[in-house]
């Protein structure tokens, strides 16, 4: 997948190279700042497996964005789906590591790599700024939608993987991201049914199961998966969906949850998991500056977490009656553009870069 790649540079911007390597998709875009407004001048898209490297992905991308254009580019960024350490990262679901050392000599341009969370952290005020329409609210059960009101901002964002991060807005206006790998903290079961999905699944693993083993596109595949074996007989739709590859399993069995019982009881499960955990990370960062569901998951099936309540009305719960008017408070949202991470990949390589600048001595 391509955007258009002809648009013109300005003279005064600066131009990152920013990617987002997950492990289905690897993009890579140009994208120009200017005055505090960031533009995508053109990005291209390739299955992550398909390649080799992100040094073939980047080779690719440069062909097809021209030598004019690629010459341009002044620094880098890529948002990796795994850890990092230093400048690199070794990828959660897919075998590479990315050296930002080694992609910037390879470049000859400054080159950061940071988590894949941390750049979609950096790209939500972005993006909220310039596109606010490209966010869709999850009203609360009494139909309000509180203000932000606060300096810090969750991100949940259920993909290939579990992704969590947050935020913290500083006075001056500008935003630190803190990396996090909590979607691969336990999961805890909130029913009778979740705690026997949670049984179903443990059998599939030599360990307790995560959050991500409930909360991703495996995750679907589990709940599925328990749904089929504890429901009636399967009918001609289950038994397409488990003819399918297992990556193409997910956007099947969400595409028929209006439309099959065994898909709905599996979405209607997921969207419950995807609320309860995301109270808890609303109530571990105190987020009252918003939470933003992020990943293509809620971005595709919005309406699954609208219709009926049946996000909020789970995030709401909570054990404690004292807390519940708290998590009341917080703004809950997901974010519909997949280019979110290109922009705070591009807000990282712009303000981490001039964070790094010794500053000038009043002695």
């Amino acid at each position: 997948m391509s955007h258009d790649v002809s648009r013109p540079i300005s003279d005064a911007a600066t131009v990152v190279l920013a990617g987002d390597i997950g492990g289905t998709n690897t993009t890579l875009a140009l994208v120009q700042t200017a005055n505090g407004r960031y533009t995508i001048l053109g990005s291209e898209r390739y299955a992550s497996k398909e390649l080799s490297s992100i040094s073939e992905a980047i080779a690719r991308a440069r062909r097809t964005f021209g030598a004019e254009q690629w010459q341009r580019v002044d620094r880098c960024c890529l948002c990796a789906a795994g850890p990092t350490d230093g400048n690199r990262s070794r990828m959660s679901n897919l075998s590479w590591e990315i050296d930002g050392d080694r992609v910037q000599q390879e470049l000859n341009v400054p080159t950061r790599v940071i988590n894949d969370f941390s750049g979609i952290c950096y790209g939500i005020p972005v993006l909220y700024r310039q596109s606010p329409e490209q966010f869709v609210a999850i009203p609360h059960s009494d139909g309000s939608l509180p203000a932000p009101d606060g300096s810090v901002i969750a991100v949940v964002g259920a993909g290939t993987g579990l992704g969590l991060g947050f935020l913290t807005r500083l006075p001056d206006g500008t935003v630190t991201a803190h990396p996090s790998e909590g979607g691969h903290s336990d999961f805890a079961p909130f029913d009778e049914e979740t705690l026997a999905l949670w049984s179903f699944v443990a059998s599939r693993y030599d360990a307790p199961p995560g959050a991500e083993c409930f909360l991703s596109g495996q995750g679907i595949i589990n709940i599925f998966d328990y749904a089929v074996e504890t429901g009636g007989s399967p009918n001609r739709t289950v038994h397409q969906i488990l003819q399918l590859e297992p990556h193409d399993r997910p956007a099947r069995i969400a595409a028929n949850a209006n439309r099959d019982q065994t898909c709905h009881r599996t979405m209607d499960i997921f969207v419950r998991i995807y609320a309860r955990f995301s109270a808890s990370a609303a109530l571990h960062f105190f987020a009252t500056g918003g939470l933003f569901l992020a990943g293509g998951i809620a971005a595709r099936n919005r309406e699954l977490f609208l219709q009926h309540n049946r996000f909020m009305s789970t995030f709401e719960m909570n054990y404690k009656a004292s807390i519940r008017p708290l998590l009341k408070r917080v703004p809950v949202s997901i974010v519909a553009d997949y280019s979110v991470s290109l922009y705070g990949a591009a807000y990282a390589a712009v303000h981490l870069a001039d964070s790094d600048r010794p500053r000038a001595s009043n002695a």
